[in-house]
């Protein structure tokens, strides 16, 4: 990549970087154009003006931003007299950050939770067509190994999320918390 010879420049380099990270997770270039133009804009834009930024059709542009508002990564304004909406990017770190635990992080470790338990009862009492008891140690020796990880990842985590968490985030990382350090 060049180095910019204008803001402008600027605004379309950072917007092409996000781009290509939205589509890491699987998300349209637009969707990561339209934040990092947004992450970058000194006030909140309307529809039209994004639409302008990305060279977008206003229906991709709604969508997009719908799906950037759904996962807290746009907050939209109104100003008043006026009857357009206003968007601007949710740029502080902690917040991201807590926010994606709250949102994907936590129903992921609830179901996580629910299948190891049950797993785990399973191994613990293993009904009459279990597997041989040494493929059952090495079931639980896998369990312990992502219970090991999962404590560990809480006892980082922690600390990023500001206000209530689901029971299972506050149970993992209470367990992280009471085993301390991981050796």
């Amino acid at each position: 990549m060049l180095p910019p010879d204008s803001w402008n420049d600027t605004v379309e380099q950072f917007a092409a970087g996000f781009a290509r990270v939205a589509g890491m997770y699987g998300q349209t270039p637009t969707l990561g154009r339209l934040y990092g133009v947004l992450f970058l804009s000194a006030e909140p834009l309307t529809l039209d003006a994004l639409c302008e930024a990305v060279g977008a059709a206003k229906s991709t542009v709604s969508v997009a931003i719908r799906k950037l508002e759904t996962a807290k990564l746009v907050r939209r304004h109104w100003k008043k007299g006026d009857r357009r909406d206003y968007y601007e990017a949710v740029a502080d770190p902690q917040r991201l950050v807590s926010d994606w635990i709250r949102t994907f992080l936590t129903p992921e470790l609830d179901a996580w939770l629910e299948v190891q338990g049950l797993a785990r009862a399973s191994l613990e009492s293993p009904p009459e067509d279990a597997p041989p008891e040494e493929q059952l140690a090495a079931l639980r020796a896998r369990l312990d190994a992502w219970d090991t990880f999962g404590l560990q990842v809480m006892q980082m985590l922690a600390p990023l999320l500001a206000g209530p968490a689901s029971s299972s985030f506050a149970e993992l990382a209470a367990r992280a918390a009471a085993e301390g350090d991981p050796e």
